[in-house]
């Protein structure tokens, strides 16, 4: 089964970044928009992940800590950063630190699992769209020709361990279990 751990998205928030994705499909349509059932924030991409030790992973997430906190995003922004970048996404303007300790305690958690973790830093984001393959953010939607969204700020009180599926026409995702971040743990 294939696993990444995120944070879902207000419908609120999805509902705007899906207006504002709409006119930017518009201007290039040849980009992969991500389908604004699928926006989230990505904490670790697991991948491929043996079923017999998911219960060992569920287990070993429960005891992650982390208050709960809020996110507003930023400016536009693409992975990597500068003209050979192959993902648009939108920075985070608050809660940029919060969720880049919650990732770290994430990955620290998964490790235990097995779980490698990516040789690139973490980079707090929400993804909008990919370039095609083995092609570059089309200079029309490059951020210093779109201005990002005002959108609502989104309160994190959880975070998801999803299952991902690929088809045809583009993944399906699937929230095995939710973690409630209730406070740190001291001690």
């Amino acid at each position: 089964m294939r696993l990444f751990l995120g944070v879902g998205i207000s419908d609120e928030l999805r509902v705007g970044l899906a207006a504002a994705q709409q006119a930017w499909r518009e201007i290039a349509p040849r980009m992969k928009w991500v389908n604004p059932d699928l926006f989230h924030l990505t904490l670790q991409f697991i991948g491929v992940f043996p079923d017999e030790e998911l219960p060992l992973l569920r287990e070993t997430l429960r005891s992650v800590a982390s208050d709960p906190f809020r996110v507003k995003t930023g400016e536009l922004m693409t992975l990597p950063s500068g003209p050979g970048g192959r993902v648009l996404a939108l920075s985070l303007a608050e809660g940029g630190e919060e969720l880049t300790s919650l990732a770290a305690a994430v990955m620290q958690a998964t490790a235990v699992c097995g779980v490698r973790r990516e040789k690139r830093p973490f980079t707090a984001h929400l993804t909008l769209a990919r370039a095609e393959r083995g092609g570059y953010i089309a200079p029309e939607v490059q951020p210093t020709v779109l201005q990002a969204p005002i959108l609502p700020t989104l309160s994190v009180s959880e975070f998801n361990l999803y299952a991902s599926r690929l088809h045809a026409n583009g993944p399906e995702y699937e929230v095995i279990e939710a973690f409630r971040c209730e406070g740190r743990r001291d001690g």
